[in-house]
């Protein structure tokens, strides 16, 4: 008993560490003020004929005016490119285009778009996302000489049910984690649906072998290739609240596993140790949580209680503040109730992997 309550104090320490220096960068972040420089937005589309028309709403009354507006459909079996066309029509002065990718997949619609853009600086949104009115503004505010990619925050809409508030909460833990660690210069995770880059640099990540085996992830391999080429300090997080970018959350379950299976299924190609050291330490501490609660039953300790509470209360610090930056609304239930099933979930996700034949996603595998 001994030696496994040394184990649990010197995991749960770790972790309880971590996770306060992670609470205490996003703190402590600031903006980046920079010189406007002129830029596009491109969009690419599959299946989103619920959702075309509200983000190309969200970007027409931008603070500031994009040079362009790329619309780029891949392969859609919907309405999504006759709605794209007809919006286009409607708004000339946003200068829309709608095209047809000449390939497969996010990649190569973003690579159809970024190559009849006529600026170096790029904005990419996701088709099924709304944002605010000083969204592109806010972004580019980000920007200096040395950063090459800037992620925005993406959350679920804010709904009523408590299933919603639970994949929210989910989601505002995975997404609280990868912005903090940007600030400490240990990018780990950036999200296509809000992206500022360079054109030159996707063109090259492009004809790189980065990320060559994945029809998905193209953002994080993205992320990893720039890493590669400039260093870590040339990813950024826009931690400003006017960056948030919204989107809706999963309908069911299933699809919410369908979308967390596709994102742990391309880890293997990462070429990042960072990833799975954060990884490795949270499947600990929820592993030895699962152990700590039974053991203050069976050996009447009350110090595997108190690391149990710890880790609990760990869990919570963390997207409480950056629910606080991004003008969030947050659940503190919601996000306790998930801090107390997260163990399991990581546990089924652990076995869906290993025995989940390929998925499919819009209709592809």
């Amino acid at each position: 008993m001994i030696v496994f309550l040394i184990i649990c104090v010197v995991v749960f320490a770790i972790y309880c560490i971590i996770m306060l220096v992670l609470s205490l960068s996003l703190c402590g972040s600031k903006q980046q003020i920079s010189v406007k420089e002129a830029f596009s937005i491109i969009i690419a589309a599959r299946n989103e004929e619920d959702h075309i028309v509200s983000a190309l709403k969200a970007l027409k009354n931008q603070s500031v005016r994009a040079e362009s507006i790329i619309v780029v459909d891949d392969h859609s079996e919907d309405n999504t490119l006759a709605l794209a066309m007809e919006f286009s029509k409607q708004n000339p002065e946003m200068q829309i285009s709608v095209l047809k990718s000449d390939g497969k997949g996010k990649k190569d619609a973003w690579k159809t778009a970024i190559s009849v853009a006529d600026t170096e600086m790029i904005l990419c949104l996701d088709a099924d996302c709304t944002v605010g009115d000083t969204w592109a503004e806010t972004m580019l505010f980000s920007k200096t000489s040395i950063i090459r990619m800037i992620s925005a925050p993406v959350l679920y809409a804010e709904k009523l049910s408590f299933l919603q508030k639970l994949l929210s909460a989910e989601l505002l833990f995975l997404v609280s984690g990868g912005a903090a660690a940007a600030c400490l210069h240990l990018p780990v995770q950036v999200s296509g649906a809000g992206l500022l880059f360079c054109k030159k640099d996707f063109l090259d990540f492009y004809n790189s072998d980065y990320g060559k085996n994945h029809q998905h992830g193209d953002d994080v391999f993205f992320m990893q290739f720039l890493i590669h080429q400039y260093g870590r300090k040339s990813i950024a997080f826009s931690s400003n609240a006017s960056s948030l970018v919204r989107t809706d959350a999963p309908r069911t379950i299933s699809a919410f596993l369908k979308q967390r299976l596709r994102w742990a299924s391309k880890a293997v190609s990462y070429r990042s140790i960072l990833p799975f050291i954060f990884a490795f330490f949270l499947i600990m501490s929820n592993a030895f949580f699962l152990l700590a609660v039974p053991c203050f039953f069976i050996y009447k300790d009350p110090i595997f209680l108190q690391l149990a509470v710890s880790k609990l209360l760990s869990d919570i610090i963390l997207p409480a503040v950056a629910a606080y930056r991004w003008k969030h609304k947050f659940s503190g239930v919601a996000q306790l109730v998930l801090a107390i099933i997260y163990p399991f979930y990581l546990l089924w996700m652990g076995i869906l992997l290993v025995f989940n034949k390929k998925s499919t996603w819009k209709g592809r595998s």
